[in-house]
C-alpha cells in the first residue's frame, strides 16, 4: 500500500502512521456525515444552529419557528419528537439576540417538553427492568393517561402494565391498542411494542398456557406485515427460526413453508443455512415426518452452540418418535442418547442450566424407551413418570414431553 501510494519512494513508518491516522479521522467524519445526511431533520437542526452562530439571526429565527412549527404535538407524535422539541426552543431561547421577556413562552415549552421526554423514557426504560425482574419504584415517573396523551406515551404504559401485572387482560388490552394503532408509531416504538408482547406470550406458552401460541402468531405476522424485523436487510436467525416454530406448532405448515422460502434471503449469510436446516427440520418435525427431520439433521453442525443443540435435542426427540412408531428403532435411539450426552459433556460452554437439560432429556427417553421396549409400560408407570418427569428440573423440551406422555 505504501509503494502504490509512494511509488519509489524508500519506507518511512512515521509518513505512513501519519497519513493512516488522517485517513481514519477522516472515516470517521464521514461516517457522522452519512448518519446525519440520512435524517432530513436532524440536518435542519444543525443548519439552524449554524446559522445562529453567524450573526444571521433574522435566518435564524426564522428556521426555528419552521422546525417548531413541524413539531407541533398531536397524537402520533413520536419520542424523539419530544428532545427535538425541547432543543428547537432551548436554542432559540439561549441565542443572544433573542429577547428573553418577550420570547419566556420558549422557556417554558423547553422545560415541559424536557419532562416529558424524561418521564415517558423513564417509563420505557422501566418496562425493559422489569422483564430482568429488577425491583424499581416507578410512580412518580409515570404519566397519567389521558385523551391528550400522545400514543406512544400509551403504548409505553400498556406495555408496563403487561410486564407488571402479567394478567390476561393486560395482554388483550395491550395487544389491542397495538392492532388499533400501530400506523402512528415510529419503528421503534413498533417493534419495542411487539418484541416485549411476544417474549412475554412466549413465557406464559412456556408455563403450559397454549392458548397464547395464536397470539405469539398474530404478532409475529404483525411485525412481519409492518417490517420491523428486518434491519439493514437482515432477519436474525433467531427470529426466522421462532416464527417456523410457532406458525409450524399451530399446524400453518403451508404459510411455514412459505416463509421460509420468502425470508431466507434476508438471513445472515454465516449462518443463514443453519437456520434453513432447523426451520425446514421444525416444520417436518411438526407434520410428524420424522425420517426427514433426521436426513436434515443427523450430519448437522454450527459454530452456534444454542443452533447446534437446538437440532441435536430435536433429533434426539426424532429418534424417539420413530421408535414410539416401530420398536425396531429402540437400539437406535439408546445409542443417540449416549452419544448425544457425550457430545454436550464435550462442550464446556454450553450454559449449565441448558447442559443439565439436555442430558435429563437424554437420560428420560433412555428410561422411557427401555419401560415401553421391556413391555413395562402400563397406567402405573405412566402416573410415576410424568409425576418424575413434572418435578425433574431442568429439562430441555419438557412441556412437550409432558403432552407426549400423556398421549401414550
Amino acid at each position: 500500500m505504501f509503494s502504490a501510494v509512494f511509488p519509489g519512494t524508500t519506507w518511512n513508518d512515521g509518513k505512513w502512521r501519519n497519513l493512516t491516522s488522517k485517513m481514519t479521522k477522516a472515516l470517521e467524519s464521514f461516517l457522522v456525515f452519512l448518519e446525519v445526511n440520512e435524517d432530513d431533520f436532524e440536518k435542519r437542526k444543525i443548519l439552524a444552529k449554524s446559522i445562529g452562530r453567524r450573526n444571521l439571526y433574522q435566518f435564524f429565527d426564522k428556521e426555528i419557528q419552521i422546525l417548531d412549527k413541524e413539531l407541533t404535538p398531536h397524537t402520533s407524535f413520536n419520542h424523539s419528537a419530544l428532545l427535538d422539541k425541547m432543543l428547537i426552543n432551548q436554542l432559540f431561547y439561549y441565542h443572544p439576540q433573542t429577547d428573553k421577556v418577550k420570547n419566556i413562552h420558549h422557556l417554558e415549552t423547553a422545560k415541559k417538553y424536557a419532562e416529558e421526554y424524561f418521564n415517558s423514557l423513564q417509563l420505557k426504560l422501566s418496562c425493559d427492568e422489569l422483564v430482568h425482574s429488577q425491583i424499581i419504584n416507578t410512580k412518580s415517573n409515570r404519566l397519567p393517561t389521558n385523551t391528550q396523551t400522545p400514543y406512544f406515551i400509551k403504548l409505553y404504559e400498556k406495555v408496563y402494565n403487561v410486564l407488571n401485572e402479567g394478567t390476561d387482560i393486560s395482554f388483550k388490552s395491550a395487544k389491542l391498542f397495538i392492532e388499533k394503532n400501530i400506523d402512528t408509531f415510529n419503528n421503534e416504538d413498533k417493534k419495542f411494542g411487539l418484541l416485549h408482547l411476544i417474549n412475554f406470550a412466549i413465557s406464559k406458552d412456556n408455563l403450559g398456557i397454549y392458548s397464547y401460541k395464536n397470539e405469539i402468531f398474530d404478532l409475529f405476522k404483525i411485525g412481519l406485515d409492518q417490517n420491523i424485523f428486518i434491519e439493514n436487510g437482515i432477519l436474525s436467525e433467531k427470529t426466522f427460526t421462532n416464527i417456523v416454530s410457532i406458525s409450524s406448532s399451530l399446524g400453518e405448515f403451508h404459510w411455514a413453508k412459505n416463509f421460509i422460502h420468502d425470508y431466507e434471503k434476508h438471513l445472515p449469510i454465516k449462518s443463514k443455512n443453519d437456520a434453513k436446516t432447523l426451520g425446514l427440520a421444525n416444520l417436518h418435525f411438526q407434520q410428524n415426518e420424522f425420517s426427514q427431520v433426521i436426513d436434515l439433521l443427523i450430519h448437522f453442525n454450527s459454530n452456534s452452540l444454542t443452533e447446534l443443540f437446538i437440532g441435536k435435542t430435536m433429533l434426539l426427540r426424532s429418534y424417539f418418535e420413530l421408535f414410539l412408531q416401530n420398536q425396531s428403532f429402540f437400539e437406535m435411539v439408546i445409542a443417540y442418547t449416549y452419544s448425544f450426552e457425550h457430545l454436550v459433556k464435550r462442550k464446556k460452554k454450553l450454559p449449565e442450566e441448558r447442559s443439565k437439560g439436555c442430558l435429563n432429556l437424554s437420560k428420560l427417553l433412555r428410561r422411557l424407551s427401555k419401560l415401553i421396549f421391556d413391555n413395562n409400560w402400563n397406567q402405573k408407570t405412566k402416573t410415576d413418570f410424568i409425576e418424575t418427569v413434572i418435578n425433574t428440573e431442568p429439562i430441555i423440551g419438557k412441556n412437550w414431553l409432558i403432552l407426549r406422555l400423556k398421549e401414550m
